[in-house]
């Protein structure tokens, strides 16, 4: 029992530290923006295009993994999704070319979502029973944060260490190459080749379809929902670090480290702070309107406090604390948004395929206001848009935040009248 028990505790763990590294080379700029700035010779506006790209990819090739994970292997996929992004990595590091690190990044996104996000998903659960899901699943991410956080760490001594930034930056990414290496044959030799299970229509199942999922208001409600916490998320995460730099007049490497912190570090924090506001409150939309509220106040307090380094600093990984607790939690809403546990699977490709769609269009307009605002001398410009724009999704949020306490009260009051009505025809 003690040997399955840490059989399965390897198997989670390099699963877990997998799915850390499959976002971390495609999301460098989240804690290296202004080293991959000056090592690759990109602007603002480049910069955000190969982020674009990558998210352009992720949307398309979203079905697509889940088709892929019913019919191979998760471990062959896995497996497939270490090697191919250790391949690309190597790429990365050898070209400086804007057309070449385009298409590398377009690869990025078929390795770490085409070929790996359904069979990870699919990998974790199989590891226990329905009971124990949400303690899987959490920490998981828990896991891959500090997977992400140590290897961040070791890719910002390894700058430090080298003459000059493109030297490191290159050094780097050849270290990166090497890890991914290493899961992969760690998967090829830890994780169980089970084979693909490919679910059949239930004859009275038809009915669960991409228009059904699409007619379900709970949908609609969760798109909203995810979209502004996940918009909020990535703007935090993409311009925090670089604002550091740029306006508040740190360090490359101590803003770096500081991202490091607020990309992977507070991932642990707030996953297990938002898993216990959510078991507080009886409606989860209140909880929402309340924590897209303090993003408004904390973005505010941080436009206010630029002569303030270190309160405007804190103020930042307040933000990003924020952010990650309404990410980390945001997919617990399905139920009290009335999506059926049988439509789950379904609406969860709906609400990604159109949720995640901002994450290929808000950067390179980001990116084209910090290059704009730098061209006139008045930097600070920038961000003050980037901003006002955080605020707008953060409103977004609250509207959603409502939305969904209307519509678990009325599913509620629904259910209710339903007992009430069945205990009056048994008596």
């Amino acid at each position: 029992m003690e040997k399955s028990k840490g059989k399965t505790g390897i198997i989670f763990l390099i699963l877990s530290f997998c799915a850390g590294m499959a976002y971390f080379t495609p999301l460098l700029k989240f804690t290296f923006y202004d080293q991959m700035m000056s090592a690759l010779s990109l602007d603002d506006i480049q910069i955000n295009m190969l982020s674009s790209v990558y998210a352009l990819v992720n949307t398309l090739v979203y079905p697509v993994s889940g088709v892929l994970g019913d019919k191979f292997s998760a471990k062959k996929l896995i497996a497939i999704s270490m090697f191919g992004l250790a391949v690309f990595t190597v790429f990365y590091a050898l070209t400086t070319d804007y057309v070449t690190l385009i298409i590398i990044h377009a690869f990025f996104g078929i390795f770490a979502v085409g070929t790996f996000w359904a069979a990870y998903i699919k990998s974790i659960r199989n590891l226990g029973p329905e009971k124990d899901q949400g303690k899987l699943f959490g920490m998981s991410e828990g896991t891959r944060g500090i997977g992400q956080a140590v290897v961040g760490f070791i890719a910002v001594w390894i700058i430090g260490m080298c003459t000059g930034i493109s030297q490191g930056f290159k050094a780097m990414l050849l270290f990166t190459a090497v890890v991914y290496a290493l899961l992969g044959i760690l998967v090829l030799f830890f994780v169980p080749d089970t084979k693909a299970e490919v679910k059949e229509k239930a004859a009275g199942k038809k009915e669960n379809s991409f228009i059904t999922a699409f007619k379900i208001p709970g949908t609609w409600i969760a798109i909203l929902l995810l979209m502004s916490g996940f918009s909020l998320w990535l703007l935090a995460n993409t311009y925090l670090t670089t604002y550091s730099v740029r306006v508040l007049g740190i360090s490359q490497q101590t803003a770096s480290t500081l991202g490091i912190i607020r990309s992977y570090i507070i991932v642990l924090a707030a996953g297990f702070v938002g898993g216990w506001l959510m078991d507080k409150f009886t409606y989860r939309g209140k909880v929402f309107f309340v924590v897209f509220g303090l993003c408004i106040m904390t973005i505010a307090g941080i436009m206010g406090t630029s002569q303030l380094v270190t309160l405007s600093i804190a103020l930042t990984i307040v933000l990003t604390l924020i952010t990650n607790i309404i990410k980390s939690t945001y997919w617990s809403i399905l139920g009290q948004a009335g999506i059926p546990p049988e439509m789950t699977a379904m609406c969860t490709g709906v609400i990604s395929f159109v949720a995640f769609i901002p994450e290929a269009i808000i950067t390179v307009i980001c990116g084209s206001w910090l290059k704009s605002a730098e061209a006139a001398g008045n930097i600070g410009s920038g961000f003050t848009k980037i901003f006002t724009f955080m605020v707008m999704w953060a409103v977004l949020g609250l509207i959603a935040g409502i939305l969904l306490t209307r519509r678990t009260k009325k599913l509620k009051t629904a259910d209710m009248l339903e007992e009430k009505n069945e205990c009056t025809e048994i008596s």
